[in-house]
């Protein structure tokens, strides 16, 4: 998968001790909350009890269930080359041309071809930024843009759920996107940004298993970056369940 090609360092960056471990009241407070395009902020955080629930777990537990992990996307990267930065995806209508402009400054932006979401019509491309990285959805027969997330999206078991988390190096918090899945149709639910804690996604450690839950390993926000500027390679395993 495709992350950020800037990495930001967060407000906070301490050496991770015992009392930086996060307990499992920390992991639903929120700081800001999106529903229906309202967005409420939350100065001095606040409980999400609705959507989804968190649960810290052991890494006995997050190592036992990579085996059964799910995962619907067709990686088939060979079969969509770029040439000359020139990404093109041949779609039903029309053919859809994503070109990278690696020396633009500002407005640099390089594409990658990810795979494909056969059941959803969909092909998956990565995008990084300047300043930032998301992913784009584009149907396979139209050849438009339906959705652009934050971060990778990750879909339920049941194929009937996305969820993204973005580590938000800027305001040091984990974004959150939730969206439900109708037919071909991808519609958000809700989006949160997380106070207390950021996941760490260098080594693709997110997956969802077929008992239904997400699994991630994710670091207190205070602890996320160690004091040479690097990823804090200790960290803590959750699981979210959509409620």
């Amino acid at each position: 998968m495709v992350r950020d090609t800037i990495a930001t360092q967060p407000k906070i960056s301490e050496n991770k001790t015992d009392d930086d471990l996060l307990v499992s009241s920390d992991l639903n407070i929120i700081s800001s909350l999106n529903v229906n395009q309202k967005t409420e902020f939350f100065e001095n955080g606040k409980q999400l009890t609705e959507y989804i629930t968190l649960e810290l777990i052991d890494k006995a537990l997050f190592d036992s269930k990579k085996n059964t992990a799910i995962n619907f996307l067709l990686a088939d990267t060979i079969a969509v080359k770029k040439q000359n930065g020139i990404t093109e995806l041949k779609c039903k209508n029309k053919t859809v041309k994503y070109i990278d402009k690696p020396e633009d400054n500002d407005g640099m932006q390089i594409f990658t071809y990810v795979g494909q979401m056969d059941f959803i019509n969909k092909y998956l491309i990565a995008g990084s930024y300047y300043e930032g990285g998301d992913y784009t959805f584009v149907d396979k027969t139209s050849g438009e843009k339906t959705n652009t997330f934050v971060d990778y999206p990750y879909i339920s078991p049941d194929k009937k759920n996305i969820i993204c988390i973005n580590s938000n190096g800027y305001e040091t918090t984990a974004d959150l996107e939730l969206y439900e899945i109708s037919e071909n149709k991808v519609n958000q639910k809700m989006s949160a940004s997380f106070k207390k804690w950021m996941p760490l996604l260098e080594n693709n450690e997110m997956f969802w298993n077929r008992d239904g839950y997400l699994y991630l390993t994710v670091h207190n926000v205070k602890s996320f970056w160690n004091e040479k500027g690097l990823y804090n390679n200790k960290y803590q395993y959750i699981r979210i369940k959509i409620l």
